[in-house]
């Protein structure tokens, strides 16, 4: 819609250049028709060239990109044009004589033979100001032109009702039919400009405000006047009188009224039914979802129950068989110690480690199982308390390790206190384990702008290999180099993940890690 009133206000100010500039012609090789058109007026010359320069400033004020020049050009013809019109303007109201009027060529007619009458003036000095001040100033641009197109819809009106008290004020000359329809078509062309601005966005809005202005405007300019129009020539032929003229026209439009009301009426129904058939299919469509999210609700649930079955059963029974196969092995080595020789105990030994560490990924993967049903309690967590804590821990468990811890005070988030432990059981952890093979290791958990973080100067990791850093069972190192389970990082994911937070790790391979989390 919008689209099409710009358009249509190109076409507009096209049409009203071509028709200043036919009337300009006229008057520069005297060609009557050209001058007068079917108006029993002439177009003035200096309407005509008013006419020109305000349609060349509004085809270049279209333009969505323009250079200085351009700018420069546009704003000196509306300017004159302005100027030009001021003056005679002010000639009437101080009855002064400015000399303006016979600049260009004229016809001796009326007491100021050159002079525009008031209301072309008048309505060329507003689109002059109206385009200077567009588009800074676009609402009033286009009261301005709105005010001015009035003006030249009365004079219309005027020559088509033939009423020249319409089209001309007492002594002053008539504003020519031609000069009316060339102000009409500046005013679409301003108007619609930029539609979606100023009072026109109305007109152009897919709404039912717009939808009744669109068709009521044709009513009030179109239909109504032809039909006076109609009833005037009918009684100047003689084939009806004035009176029935006058109540023949009335129930003309009393009857196009009806019919445009009822076409409004159907058009609204039919808008009301859309919608009420929208809000119907709106609320089968919740209440389709509702069943569908408690049907998935009842079947998480019960996918739940299974996984705790599972978890139940793995707990119970993997467990006893891998403790048989441990506790058997541990038999063998201490009761015939001495009738195994050295390969049997290490492949014992083997057996051993196997299962204990078999164990360890039971206990881990049933943890980690229990993360997603563990009920949450948001609360005030001093991390800084808890990290102090996890590596007092870790100081008891390796004593002889010395590592350069540092722990910034006071930071407190909100979160689950026991699952929060948890993340920095893992994280401390695992910087504690990657930095046993360094001579001078430095332990640190923080914050900066990108989150909170635990950094070490440890073994590191190849940046290639990050996206598989927070996946089970995805280790970068070698069991025997660095053991564990594969299943730390799944679980901090996991925990971060539950409070609505992310978590990333940078690093390279020799030079440490740092792992960052936010919540």
């Amino acid at each position: 819609m919008a689209r099409y009133f710009e358009t249509s206000s190109f076409w507009a100010a096209s049409a009203a250049l071509i028709l200043g500039l036919a009337t300009l012609v006229g008057w520069l090789f005297d060609l009557h028709p050209l001058k007068y058109g079917l108006s029993p007026e002439p177009m003035r010359s200096w309407a005509a060239l008013s006419l020109l320069f305000c349609a060349s400033a509004l085809l270049l004020t279209q333009r969505k990109q323009r250079t200085s020049l351009q700018e420069g050009m546009r704003i000196a013809l509306a300017g004159i044009t302005l100027l030009i019109n001021a003056m005679m303007l002010t000639e009437y109201l101080f009855s002064v004589d400015l000399g303006v009027d016979r600049l260009l060529p004229y016809e001796m007619r009326g007491d100021f033979p050159g002079r525009l009458p008031l209301n072309t003036a008048l309505s060329f000095a507003l689109f002059g100001g109206a385009i200077i001040i567009f588009p800074k100033f676009t609402r009033w641009a286009k009261n301005l032109a709105i005010f001015s197109g009035l003006l030249s819809v009365v004079a219309s009106l005027g020559y088509l009702l033939k009423v020249p008290e319409l089209y001309g004020y007492g002594s002053f000359a008539f504003m020519s039919s031609t000069a009316a329809v060339g102000v009409v078509l500046l005013f679409f062309a301003v108007v619609f400009i930029r539609p979606s601005e100023g009072f026109s966005q109305l007109f152009i809005a897919e709404t039912m405000g717009g939808y009744l202005l669109r068709r009521l405007i044709v009513f009030v300019f179109v239909i109504s006047p032809a039909t006076i129009i109609l009833m005037r020539e009918l009684q100047e032929a003689g084939l009806v009188t004035h009176d029935v003229g006058t109540g023949l026209g009335a129930l003309i439009d009393i009857l196009i009224l009806v019919a445009i009301t009822w076409f409004l009426a159907l058009k609204l129904d039919q808008i009301d039914r859309g919608k009420m058939q929208a809000e119907a299919d709106l609320r089968q469509s919740h209440n389709e979802l509702e069943m569908r999210v408690a049907q998935r609700t009842c079947d998480l649930t019960a996918a739940n129950q299974e996984l705790e079955a599972f978890a139940y059963s793995v707990s119970h029974d993997l467990r006893t068989p891998l403790r048989g196969i441990d506790g058997f092995s541990k038999a063998l080595l201490e009761d015939y110690n001495q009738s195994i020789d050295e390969t049997g105990k290490r492949y014992l030994g083997f057996i051993r480690s196997g299962t204990q560490q078999m164990g360890k990924l039971i206990d881990a993967l049933l943890a980690l199982s229990r993360l997603s049903r563990m009920e949450m309690k948001r609360e005030n967590v001093d991390l800084s308390a808890i990290a102090h804590g996890v590596i007092e821990s870790a100081r008891k468990q390796d004593p002889a390790r010395k590592v350069k811890t540092i722990v910034r005070p006071g930071l407190v988030m909100k979160g689950d206190p026991e699952l929060l432990k948890i993340v920095l059981d893992n994280l401390i952890g695992n910087a504690w384990k990657f930095t046993s093979q360094c001579e001078e290791a430095t332990i640190e958990f923080g914050e900066n702008e990108s989150g909170l973080f635990v950094r070490d100067n440890g073994a590191g990791f190849d940046m290639a290999y990050a996206n598989k850093l927070f996946g089970a069972f995805q280790r970068l190192h070698g069991n025997r180099e660095f053991p564990g389970t594969g299943i730390g990082l799944t679980t901090v994911k996991r925990i971060i993940t539950r409070h609505g937070g992310k978590v990333w790790a940078d690093g390279a391979t020799g030079k440490g890690a740092t792992f960052y989390f936010s919540i």
